[in-house]
């Protein structure tokens, strides 16, 4: 058994006139990717990707694959599974909470100063 990444994406394209069936992989809907706030560093896009393969050899040995038309060194990957798993988005709830943690600070941080400034103000007119 062997795991593809990406249904072939990263493969030799010359197989794909040695195989009948076999059309070029589109990037956008066979590679892996994932998308980062770069503030807090929360994944807000993520595509996982993957295809299982059986990968056969010519074996004189064993009568089934005996009779494959391959050389001795070559490898046939015979597709068994495919794998994706992944979001495209955060949805309303997560979106807003990230909106939320990425305005915190700006909040706070005008809140600290006017209770920095107050008490200095009014200590200033005391004395």
């Amino acid at each position: 058994m062997e795991g593809n990444i990406s249904r072939n994406t990263l493969f030799n394209f010359s197989y794909l006139s040695s195989v009948s069936g076999v059309t070029a992989p589109s990037p956008s809907l066979h590679e892996m990717f994932l998308t980062v706030e770069p503030t807090l560093g929360i994944p807000v896009q993520a595509q996982v990707r993957f295809q299982l393969s059986l990968a056969l050899r010519r074996d004189a040995a064993f009568p089934p694959l005996s009779q494959l038309r391959l050389d001795e060194d070559e490898v046939l990957a015979l597709p068994l599974l495919w794998v994706q798993e992944g979001f495209d988005s955060l949805g309303g709830a997560r979106a807003a909470a990230l909106a939320m943690a990425l305005a915190a600070p700006k909040i706070a941080g005008g809140a600290v100063l006017v209770l920095l400034f107050l008490p200095g103000i009014s200590f200033e007119m005391l004395c």
